[in-house]
């Protein structure tokens, strides 16, 4: 019989969120929603919930960073960001594996940069740098788009996808996002 797995105390953080434009939301495991605190710290199963228009930045202890775009849900675990809809831009640094799960399936990226979008029961996943790769095998890489659907996935070519000019973000030029 496999032992139980211990959950980690309240204390031990995984993640810092930082609302980048307003509509941000985290709910703890068997909490009420509220508005985060200006440098908030999640922690095992805490719900991030970014209304439309919101955006949110996350950076996982493990080095990665994402930038979600409401109407999105996310949920931060241990050792995996489960995305349960929205648009996520992931960055994570060289030698870095990030685990992302999306309904459709878990995801590996690997020093990537990517555009991921989670909708009625798709997952596309654009990939400027790196690979993302499938708990199937299938995997893309630089300029390629992996289509998900439950029990299927297609990897094809895509000259571009940059659903809310997120580049300018990993530029530094944060200031210019959130004018717009």
């Amino acid at each position: 019989k496999p032992k139980p797995e211990k959950l980690p105390p309240k204390t031990e953080t995984l993640a810092e969120l930082r609302v980048v434009r307003a509509g941000v939301h985290v709910t703890e495991e068997g909490g009420t929603e509220r508005d985060p605190y200006p440098r908030e710290r999640l922690t095992e199963a805490e719900v991030v919930r970014i209304e439309d228009g919101g955006l949110a930045w996350i950076r996982r202890d493990g080095g990665s960073t994402v930038l979600v775009k409401g109407p999105a849900k996310i949920v931060t675990h241990r050792d995996t960001l489960d995305v349960v809809e929205g648009r996520v831009f992931a960055e994570s640094p060289q030698g870095i594996v990030t685990s992302v799960t999306t309904p459709e399936g878990p995801l590996q990226l690997s020093d990537v940069r990517a555009s991921l979008e989670v909708r009625d029961g798709t997952s596309d996943v654009y990939v400027l740098t790196g690979e993302v790769r499938t708990a199937g095998g299938d995997a893309a890489s630089s300029g390629e788009l992996l289509h998900l659907t439950k029990g299927a996935a297609t990897v094809s070519p895509k000259a571009a996808w940059d659903w809310c000019r997120c580049r300018s973000i990993t530029a530094n030029r944060a200031k210019d996002f959130r004018s717009r």
